[in-house]
């Protein structure tokens, strides 16, 4: 029963037609034209196949490549979210500017191993600081000169104000014309001095509250030069630090930050 069912499984041929003969891989040609020829069999290049057998330039990967792959991912997000809690902390913080980490692969021997960080950096738009700097500058400067005005201004007094100075000229103005139409009138001469005296005294005052502007001024001149200087020095000293840490390829983005806090106060 066995042989009748291999039978029939076997492969129908027409008449006169065999199987052509394969040896070491290539295929012998049973046509007239290449009869006993080695003919090679065709290539397959999608697949990259060549008489059946497929190249693979493939490595095996171990477990503890694997391992050791999702590790550096473990380690490489836990300091990106160091980085993310760190800019949230300090979110109101002066001078703090927003850090941001830059990832790279993790390769060995032409082989990646994962992934690492490949800095954490500080986005900052040097042009927007520039103008902030300048805008804060000429704020500081108007705001003081808007104090001193104001103060010049209590000083002479609005106009409606009888003690202002402008009141005072008008009340002079007002006894001279009244003296000159009765010129030898005792009382229009007392109120021409009277006008005199006022004006005289309210001159006195605003040139010693002037003087007292003045000094004032003078004082906190100094005592802003010893600021500045100081806040250069801590300038000059933060710029030193940047620099050898830069030449050392270390981080420098809390010295940036002290920075930036430095030329504000400035």
């Amino acid at each position: 029963a066995a042989a009748p069912e291999a039978q029939r499984n076997r492969q129908e041929l027409p008449v006169r037609q065999s199987l052509p003969l394969r040896r070491q891989g290539v295929l012998l040609s049973k046509n007239r034209q290449n009869r006993g020829k080695i003919v090679h069999p065709r290539w397959h290049g999608a697949c990259d196949v060549s008489g059946g057998t497929k190249y693979s330039d493939l490595k095996t990967v171990s477990l503890n490549g694997i391992a050791a792959s999702a590790i550096s991912a473990l380690t490489t997000n836990q300091a990106a979210l160091g980085v993310v809690s760190n800019n949230i902390s300090n979110l109101n913080t002066p001078g703090y500017a927003r850090r941001v980490v830059n990832l790279q692969t993790l390769a060995a021997g032409g082989q990646l191993m994962g992934v690492d960080v490949a800095g954490v950096q500080r986005v900052t738009d040097q042009f927007l600081a520039q103008e902030q700097l300048a805008a804060g500058g000429t704020a500081s400067q108007y705001d003081t000169m808007s104090g001193l005005f104001s103060q010049l201004n209590g000083l002479l007094g609005s106009p409606g104000d009888n003690q202002s100075l402008a009141t005072q000229m008008t009340n002079l103005a007002s006894a001279f014309a009244t003296a000159s139409q009765a010129p030898t009138s005792s009382a229009s001469r007392t109120g021409v001095i009277t006008a005199l005296n006022s004006l005289g005294d309210t001159f006195s005052g605003v040139f010693g509250t002037i003087s007292s502007l003045r000094n004032q001024i003078d004082q906190q001149t100094v005592s802003s030069i010893s600021s500045t200087n100081s806040l250069i020095k801590q300038i000059f000293d933060l710029n030193s630090q940047i620099k050898s840490n830069t030449a050392q390829d270390q981080q420098s983005s809390a010295l940036l930050d002290q920075r930036d806090v430095a030329l504000g106060n400035l």
